[in-house]
């Protein structure tokens, strides 16, 4: 299915805001969109969603761009979604200010949909910006209020952290337990979680735990959990600036240096030469 801009936009429109926040069962099936670009933000909660066939799930923090050319189903409940769409004719526009190179090139040709997370005061930040948007978005200055909120977030989204070899979600055949513990890993592992401890959240003995981990993820539990606090690092590096030692503690790794091994083991840089490459941080 492709939306048109006519079915969608007003032709006055600079851009479009949606809130959506639905307490029920709520979905949009696939679709593309024809004449306008989509900037999502997902401010509370989780949103399920694939984009070109990948799963592409977001959680609190996630901005995430999804091209004309991207075809997207969404479903989810109890989340607060910032949906704001920038008809094409605001990005030629925006890429005649910015001139040549400029980021919305590199944003254009990205395999997979541009993605960044934000956190702590940087949400809010975003999330005010993104409130007096849906405020204005039929005022005099709507245009001025638009352009610096891209010019704001787009060189961060395509300078965003590259991917670095995600753990694979669980597939469709993974048992209940396991697909409800991936969604939730993230937001388990500040609390200094461990293998047991997941086992005992799933309500499995450690061995069965083991044995489905293996069979669904081709990993070990150690390998899941490492890797999973090794990505969150990287995220915490480079939109915070946190210091590398209480990520290291706070993520659960016993010492600096055990983290910073396994760090550039799995990333190819140490935790201070990440931050000095790839963090954008939203710093004024």
């Amino acid at each position: 299915m492709r939306l048109t801009r006519l079915g969608t936009l007003d032709p006055n429109d600079v851009y479009v805001l949606q809130s959506v926040g639905p307490t029920v069962p709520w979905g949009f099936p696939a679709h593309r969109h024809d004449g306008w670009c989509e900037l999502q933000f997902l401010a509370e909660g989780r949103l399920r969603q694939q984009v070109n066939g990948q799963d592409e799930n977001l959680i609190a923090g996630d901005l995430l761009l999804i091209r004309r050319d991207d075809e997207h189903v969404l479903h989810g409940q109890g989340f607060v979604l910032f949906n704001l769409l920038v008809p094409d004719s605001e990005w030629t526009r925006l890429q005649a200010y910015l001139g040549d190179p400029s980021p919305l090139t590199s944003l254009a040709t990205a395999l997979r949909p541009p993605r960044l997370h934000v956190l702590g005061a940087e949400h809010e930040r975003l999330e005010a910006s993104l409130r007096e948007l849906f405020a204005h978005q039929r005022s005099a200055d709507a245009r001025t209020r638009l352009a610096r909120l891209l010019i704001d977030v787009l060189p961060r989204l395509a300078g965003a952290t590259p991917a670095a070899a995600e753990v694979p979600a669980a597939p469709a055949q993974a048992p209940r337990w396991l697909h409800a513990l991936m969604e939730d890993l993230d937001a388990l592992l500040e609390q200094g979680v461990d293998t047991r401890t997941l086992a005992e959240r799933a309500q499995v003995s450690a061995e069965h735990f083991a044995r489905s981990i293996r069979r669904h993820l081709s990993v070990t539990p150690t390998e899941l959990l490492n890797r999973r606090r090794l990505e969150r690092a990287a995220l915490l590096l480079t939109h915070t600036d946190r210091p590398i030692l209480n990520i290291a503690l706070d993520l659960g790794f016993g010492s600096a240096s055990v983290f910073s091994r396994l760090f550039r083991a799995r990333h190819g840089h140490s935790p201070r030469d990440w931050r000095r490459r790839y963090g954008v941080g939203w710093r004024s």
